[in-house]
Formats: structure tokens, C-alpha cells, sequence
């Protein structure tokens, strides 16, 4: 699988359809990184960036038009030169409208000899309490809740934080988080989500030829209570077994 890198709007623009559907091929990871830095035109035009918010709403909108699970992710600059209240408002609201699954949230250090570095600077008590709101704001919301039940198929390619969970990623590049008891590293597995956190699901893996085949059926995940299924497929399926054997006997009795 690829992961498409960083891509800033003004490029993003000229090729967006076409982006939008090389996020749908199979291969393709559908995660997308477009910094915006600020939700304000006016700070955005005094960090020299060349786009605008309403730029960056055009490529968020009609990329989750086109990819509805895409994961996005951003960068937010906090306290840059020059920004009031009025633009930092701006910036929550953008945050607040498109709810980033990743967010990356720094807060404003000049750097010697570059423009921003001469401009009169935020006080670092009004920078941190930016950042701590904005940070405060992304641990508010949790946007994998929905994947419980669902099932996918994962390549599992190395070793979690904990140094105990193996990991891999959905088609959306969501982290999931397989226990070593169940599977090795290096092996594509099917897995449905039994729990979520802020950064990663949790997924269990359904090894049993019975229990893949009735994840794939008509029945929608969130139908099936998964604890119990491990019993109740192997079940059917040891029955339809043995009826298909009784069949046979019968048969060769008959002749």
C-alpha cells in the first residue's frame, strides 16, 4: 500500500479530481495531509501562504465527496504574528467545522532572519493558552466510534508503542491494533473492530474460515454479536458438516 505525502491546496487545485481518484485505488491509502496553518485570509496572507481558506474548504469538500472515509490531516500554527482574537476564533472554527481525525498543533517560535521574526510577537502567555485550548478542543472529539463491527483486512508490518500490539492500518491508514496471540508480523489478516480510541481500534482476528465467510455475507457487522460467533458459525458449520456426511452414507447404502 502507498500513503500520498504532504500536498499544499494551490496544487492540490489543479489536479483534484484526479487526486481524488488515485485515493480510491486499491493500492492507495485513503489519507490526505493538507496543512492550513491558520483558519484566518489575513494571517494566512501575512505567513506568505499562497491559498486561502476558501481554497482549503474546496479541497476538503470534494475530496470527502468523492473518498466519504478519508482521513484528513492538518496543521495549525498558534500565536503567529499579528493574530488577534478575531483570527484565532477563525481558526477554532474552522476546526471546529471539519473535526480533523490528526492535528497537528504548534505554537508559533521565530525563527533568526526570516520576516516573521522582526514582527511584534504574541505574549507566550496568551501563545499557550491558545495552544492548550486547541489541543483541549481535539481530545473533545473522537472520530473512529463508528468503525465498531466493521471488518477489514490488514497487513500487519510492525510493532505498536507498547511494545506489545502488532499494528497495521486500514484503507483509510487508521491504526489497528492486533494482539500478538492471535496472528504474526508480516501477515495480512481480516479483523473486526471491537473498540476505538482517540488515535487507534482495536481489532480481533478472525481466523476461522466460518466467521470470515459470515462477515462477508448480507448481514451488516453491527448485526452480529462477535463474542458469540466464534460458537455459533463453527457450530453451523460442524453441522453442515456432519449432515453432508450422513448424505454421503446414505447414498452409498442406497447403491
Amino acid at each position: 500500500m502507498m500513503r500520498v505525502g504532504m500536498s499544499n491546496p494551490p496544487y492540490l487545485l489543479r489536479h483534484l479530481d484526479d487526486f481524488a481518484a488515485i485515493l480510491r485505488h486499491p493500492n492507495v491509502y485513503e489519507f490526505v495531509h493538507i496543512p492550513i496553518q491558520s483558519g484566518s485570509n489575513r494571517i494566512l496572507n501575512a505567513m506568505q501562504r499562497e491559498y486561502t481558506l476558501e481554497e482549503f474548504y474546496e479541497c476538503v469538500h470534494r475530496i470527502r465527496s468523492v473518498v466519504p472515509n478519508v482521513t484528513l490531516a492538518t496543521d495549525i500554527i498558534c500565536a503567529f504574528p499579528g493574530e488577534g482574537e478575531a483570527e484565532w476564533r477563525e481558526t477554532m472554527e474552522l476546526c471546529d467545522h471539519v473535526r480533523f481525525p490528526v492535528l497537528n498543533i504548534t505554537r508559533f517560535y521565530p525563527r533568526r532572519n526570516t520576516p516573521a521574526a522582526s514582527m511584534k510577537q504574541i505574549p507566550t502567555e496568551v501563545a499557550k493558552r491558545r495552544t492548550s485550548e486547541l489541543t483541549e478542543f481535539f481530545n473533545s472529539y473522537r472520530t473512529l466510534d463508528h468503525m465498531v463491527g466493521e471488518v477489514h483486512s490488514v497487513a500487519l508490518l510492525e510493532t505498536a508503542h507498547d511494545k506489545h500490539h502488532l499494528v497495521g492500518h486500514t484503507k483509510a491508514y487508521v491504526q489497528v491494533l492486533v494482539d500478538p496471540q492471535e496472528a504474526r508480523l508480516g501477515e495480512t489478516v481480516t479483523v473486526v473492530i471491537m473498540s476505538t480510541t482517540k488515535y487507534s481500534v482495536v481489532g480481533r482476528v478472525l481466523r476461522r474460515r466460518c466467521e470470515r465467510l459470515l462477515a462477508k455475507s448480507t448481514m451488516t457487522a453491527r448485526q452480529i454479536n462477535w463474542r458469540s460467533l466464534s460458537v455459533v458459525a463453527c457450530f453451523v458449520s460442524a453441522f453442515a458438516a456432519a449432515t453432508a456426511v450422513a448424505i454421503r452414507k446414505v447414498h452409498a447404502g442406497r447403491r
